[in-house]
């Protein structure tokens, strides 16, 4: 992260180091003058997207604190884990102003936090978020202690770290962009539709989905320009506060073991050994959680719980099942269909942009990207043309080529196309190829197993999702109108709505 908010120093603007005149005649710009001009600019951006971000956490707070004041909470329980009595006029008053994020599973981590893992069922939450609000509220907020309840002080911490990863997440998401698709205007674009998110209640307040955005976004951003190493040690952080960060290890297996297999067999070998290896590391996080689980229940105990004599012992995985109904098809009843109602624009969303990166060119789709290197050359997106005869080529063959279409985007075979166009193919590239293939995995696991109605927020650290969306965005209005108005209404309204039934505790959540 560090180069992502590196600001370079200079005595002159950047322009003015740019057109710095010499003997009377303008001195030619210098390739370091070029790199302070872009590294200016990129910088602005870094800042705008940052207090933008945090803008819209207040926009929120503001949202979520008027609808809580008007409408009645559906549950009090609150009341049972922030202080009912005030230590001082301004602890009321704090109190009030949390309240509305102090919901649904802040409660199990406000629990562990305070107390550690005293229950079974709290092995549902992993332990990086309490461990951080532990730690900010003994540290920073130790003094505050004799004016706030501990308990207070807890919640102030949890929010204030979810609201700031979420600003950060922005900026690397943003980098993450950047350094794929080459674009600023995309990038600003998918850092914007991450800002709208329609998980955004869920994200200020005290829940990971905002840390692990940030954890997600930084090792790929590590994971694309290959520093393989740090970008598993980011994700072990990531598996230190989500279950779902171990799928993180499948970039490497892809890029060792599969995108880039070599003739020699040494070679290999060693290849998905380094890829083992930092699998291992990426679920670190994990593991280690599972191994606190299993001293704390199966190791001298005269009464182990039954999962302890299962195969790969996994508190985890029992406490999904045995407490929260997850499993294979187990969410699949009549009484559900509302959630799978709540859940369909994501899911809608999800399977079109698969299918329009799919379709786009099925043979890379099915063959995990490996491609017959005697082929005829094809269109491969953001990669810019460098003669106008190739790039009279490259649209012939987009041309003759039949385009499998989703129900999201349009294809548009134009011989002269629009301004929009260098950003149109942006999201067709080979880069995203993994990328797509984590989608699709989650996107069947969210369906199939899991609480169908959490996928919204799930899919929060999926910067697929804002991919697609600004790849919606960017299309020629003109043609694609009803597309672009169905994102912007579905990230805008999904969220207001959220915020509203959040703040008054009620479903879903």
């Amino acid at each position: 992260m560090a180069s992502i908010f590196t600001l370079h120093h200079n005595t002159d603007s950047p322009m003015e180091s740019v057109h710095k005149r010499k003997k009377g005649s303008l001195v030619k710009p210098s390739s370091s003058s070029l790199f302070a001009l872009l590294s200016h600019q990129q910088n602005l951006h870094y800042f705008l997207l940052f207090f933008l971000a945090l803008f819209s956490r207040v926009l929120v707070w503001g949202i979520a604190f008027v609808s809580n004041y008007i409408i009645e909470d559906y549950d009090s329980s609150v009341d049972l884990i922030l202080p009912t009595f005030s230590k001082s006029f301004i602890q009321a008053i704090l109190k009030r102003t949390m309240v509305a994020f102090v919901r649904w599973d802040a409660f199990y981590f406000m629990h562990v936090a305070e107390e550690g893992y005293v229950y079974e069922q709290e092995f549902a939450f992993f332990p990086m978020l309490p461990v951080l609000m532990r730690g900010l509220s003994d540290s920073v907020f130790r003094p505050l202690q004799i004016f706030f309840d501990r308990k207070l002080l807890l919640a102030l911490s949890g929010i204030l770290i979810s609201n700031l990863a979420f600003a950060l997440a922005a900026v690397a998401l943003y980098h993450l962009s950047y350094s794929i698709f080459k674009k600023e205007k995309f990038a600003l674009i998918s850092a914007l539709c991450f800002c709208i998110t329609p998980s955004c209640m869920f994200m200020s307040s005290m829940y990971t989905e905002s840390l692990f955005a940030l954890f997600s976004f930084v090792g790929m951003d590590l994971y694309v320009h290959k520093h393989f190493w740090s970008a598993a040690v980011v994700w072990a952080l990531g598996t230190s506060t989500r279950s779902n960060g171990i799928t993180y290890a499948g970039f490497f297996i892809f890029d060792l073991c599969i995108k880039n297999r070599t003739k020699s067999s040494r070679v290999y070998m060693a290849q998905v050994a380094k890829a083992v290896g930092l699998s291992i590391v990426t679920m670190l996080g994990m593991m280690s959680f599972q191994l606190y689980g299993y001293v704390s229940y199966c190791v001298n105990q005269n009464d182990p719980r039954p999962w302890c004599e299962y195969r790969i012992p996994s508190i985890y995985s029992f406490v999904q099942e045995e407490y929260w109904n997850c499993g294979f098809l187990r969410y699949y009843e009549w009484k559900q269909i509302p959630n799978f109602l709540l859940a369909a624009p994501m899911v809608i969303l999800s399977l079109s942009g698969i299918w329009c990166y799919a379709a786009h060119d099925w043979f890379r789709f099915f063959s995990v990207g490996i491609k017959d290197r005697t082929s005829s050359k094809r269109y491969e997106g953001p990669y810019p043309v460098k003669t106008t005869k190739e790039h009279q080529h490259v649209r012939k063959a987009m041309n003759a080529r039949p385009v499998m279409l989703s129900p999201i985007r349009r294809i548009s075979a134009n011989t002269n196309p629009p301004k929009t166009a260098a950003l149109e193919g942006l999201f067709y590239t080979d880069a995203l190829l993994p990328f797509i293939y984590l989608w699709g995995v989650l996107l069947a696991y969210c369906t199939l197993a899991m609480h169908i109605q959490v996928i919204t927020r799930f899919f929060s650290c999926m910067p697929t999702v804002y991919w697609f969306a600004a790849h919606v965005l960017v299309q020629d209005p003109k043609h694609h109108e009803m597309s672009i108005r169905l994102v912007l209404f579905y990230f805008i309204t999904y969220g207001l709505t959220g915020i509203v039934l959040f703040s008054n505790f009620l479903p879903p959540a």
